[in-house]
């Protein structure tokens, strides 16, 4: 089978890592993968890893939905292509598939990966209602996300299906490479670390959590110290430096070491993994540190709940009430105390591959729209 995978860059995200999975699995497994990138590269890409697997990147330099001749760039690939099915990822890249697939009979797919709430965003779920009878099949990647979005446009409930993000286990690092991996983030001398991963934006609330220092340095014992790192980049890093700096931390290291790549692999380093995130479509890092047996503090918003639920180690908190701040910090103590439980996969990649794949089998079964 022939498949188009179309994103909006290739940046080290979420959505990204979760259609180069299953990119490499679908070629794996005797298909074809084509891929169009819908923004020019960041300086940290992954097109490389895509490269790795036979998968060379189309890259349109469409910045912007207003880019109504670039949007001809997607249809003429896809006539030159020929592609069984067409699979898009993300709000953007979503409408601009519409438009370029239109009448060609290619079905089409498009994936929701975000609980979008975010201001300003009010043009695109009109713009999405509008054109939603022009994809073949809506799929989500949690159950929250499906239901988030089909409130924001006006969609029937239960109309778009849930594929959940596949996550394999991490690699397994030596205690060596632990080693060196606390001394390059400059916490050797911690008696405990507390980690998080994820980009710094406004998203990923770490604001919130710096916040939470002062309550957090009382749970600390007389003697010890606890080191906080946090693995990205980000535009809010300047912001979160700044918010530092003003912060009261006994007994706490803070680090931003900058983006690590296989940082799951290197999160084994971490004594309990918190995610205080605003929204989320999935989190796959959360999903990341349950496999790895981590003890979690999370964010009870969006998906994080559903892929919490069973998880003996995994406790919500409520980061966004200040009011709640002790009682947060007292969470993390817990969570850093506890040994690790044993590793779970919520599902493989191996997993979602196949419910794509059926996916992909049952509409070219039924041929797209015309």
């Amino acid at each position: 089978m022939k498949i188009l995978q179309v994103m909006t860059e290739l940046g080290f995200g979420g959505a990204e890592r979760v259609v180069l999975d299953l990119s490499r699995t679908l070629t794996a497994q005797g298909h074809t993968v084509f891929l169009a990138v819908m923004k020019d590269l960041p300086e940290q890409n992954m097109k490389e890893d895509f490269v790795r697997i036979g998968i060379y990147p189309d890259i349109l330099k469409i910045n912007s939905f207003r880019d109504w001749r670039k949007i001809r760039k997607l249809r003429k690939l896809i006539r030159e292509y020929k592609p069984d099915v067409i699979h898009s990822h993300l709000m953007h890249p979503n409408l601009i598939a519409r438009i370029a697939n239109y009448k060609t009979g290619i079905p089409l797919i498009n994936t929701i990966h975000i609980s979008e709430r975010r201001s300003g965003q009010k043009l695109f779920f009109l713009l999405d209602s509008l054109t939603h009878p022009l994809c073949d099949c809506y799929t989500a990647v949690s159950n929250a996300s499906a239901r988030f979005h089909e409130k924001a446009v006006h969609l029937k409930e239960g109309l778009i299906r849930t594929i959940r993000n596949g996550v394999d286990p991490a690699v397994v690092r030596t205690p060596e490479e632990l080693k060196e991996a606390k001394d390059r983030w400059q916490v050797n001398m911690c008696s405990k670390i507390l980690g998080a991963v994820g980009r710094l934006n406004q998203q990923k609330g770490f604001d919130r959590l710096l916040r939470v220092l002062p309550a957090l340095e009382q749970q600390v014992p007389q003697g010890e110290t606890w080191g906080i790192v946090i693995l990205g980049e980000g535009e809010e890093r300047q912001r979160l430096e700044e918010q530092l700096s003003h912060c009261s931390r006994r007994g706490l290291i803070i680090r931003f070491p900058g983006f690590e790549k296989d940082a799951a692999s290197y999160a084994q380093a971490f004594d309990a993994f918190v995610m205080p995130s605003r929204y989320e479509g999935y989190g796959l890092v959360l999903a990341e540190a349950i496999s790895l047996g981590l003890p979690c503090v999370y964010a009870p918003v969006d998906s994080l709940p559903e892929l919490a639920e069973g998880v003996p180690n995994a406790f919500p908190a409520r980061f966004d009430r200040p009011d709640k701040d002790a009682e947060t910090a007292e969470i993390i103590a817990k969570a850093l105390s506890m040994p690790r439980a044993e590793k779970r996969t919520l599902c493989s990649v191996e997993t979602m591959t196949a419910e794509y794949l059926s996916l992909y089998e049952e509409l070219r079964q039924k041929g797209g729209r015309k």
